[in-house]
């Protein structure tokens, strides 16, 4: 589904039947709460400044045993939030950074500390490996990740409403 807005409209272009089961609303939900009716929400996602000013809303919108997923880039969000989220009565409440960080994967011959006698071995080992077919290793296989991450974190809180 590709939600994009147009001035004021909002647009929803649905190739495999999502807007039957998904709602979008455009609304300040801190200054007027999800306008939903208690307890008909699945789950509620938030991407907030201020999140946990928004928590007692979503835990009136949830069903009992409904999800609450919260996205904050700053640490500091994500503690109010969970702080909220244990007041709202939620329950297993986690934390996951999120972080991409490219590797590099590469082959190194390692030579050193490499008696003559190992290196003969891996020569024949290389030589019979081209004689049934195969490609010769060649080093070993070495993935470390890059030194410099050029990036912002982020931050996904998940949490349970359960019955009282």
């Amino acid at each position: 589904m590709l939600r994009s807005l147009v001035g004021s409209e909002m647009c929803i272009r649905d190739s495999n039947g999502a807007s039957q089961v998904v709602t979008l609303e455009e609304r300040d939900v801190l200054q007027a709460g999800f306008g939903l009716p208690a307890e008909t929400a699945d789950a509620v996602f938030l991407d907030l400044p201020s999140p946990w000013r928004a928590i007692a809303s979503a835990r009136a919108a949830l069903k009992p045993g409904g999800r609450l997923c919260n996205f904050s880039p700053c640490i500091e969000q994500v503690q109010q939030a969970c702080v909220e989220m244990e007041k709202q009565s939620f329950h297993d409440i986690r934390t996951y950074e999120i972080l991409v960080r490219s590797f590099e994967v590469q082959r190194m011959e390692l030579e050193v500390g490499k008696s003559n006698k190992r290196k003969r071995q891996e020569q024949m080992k290389n030589k019979q490996e081209l004689r049934s077919g195969g490609q010769p290793s060649q080093g070993k296989l070495v993935t470390k990740p890059f030194i410099e991450m050029k990036g912002h974190t982020g931050f996904l809180s998940f949490a349970r409403l359960l019955n009282d």
